[in-house]
């Protein structure tokens, strides 16, 4: 099973995920990164970072672009009734 990268690019810098997860595909890439993002902005609800912002590059293996996830993809806006 190939191994998926999730770098978190945050303020025009780009944190480097050293160890990456091993997932059966890049759909499992894609709920992983929507879980991670969900996670961060879950553990700073403060609004000390801009969530909204953010994205993650994910990579394969071999360095390539498999997809990138924009955190605001991670959240569901729900219409409160009239």
């Amino acid at each position: 099973m190939p191994r998926y990268f999730f770098h978190l690019c945050r303020d025009d810098t780009r944190h480097q995920d050293q160890d990456g997860q091993v997932l059966g595909d890049a759909d499992e890439a894609w709920e992983a990164a929507r879980s991670a993002a969900l996670g961060l902005m879950n553990s700073q609800p403060d609004g000390s970072v801009v969530w909204w912002s953010c994205h993650f590059e994910v990579t394969d293996e071999h360095g390539d672009v498999v997809l990138e996830f924009p955190f605001t993809e991670a959240v569901e806006i729900k219409r409160q009734p009239n």
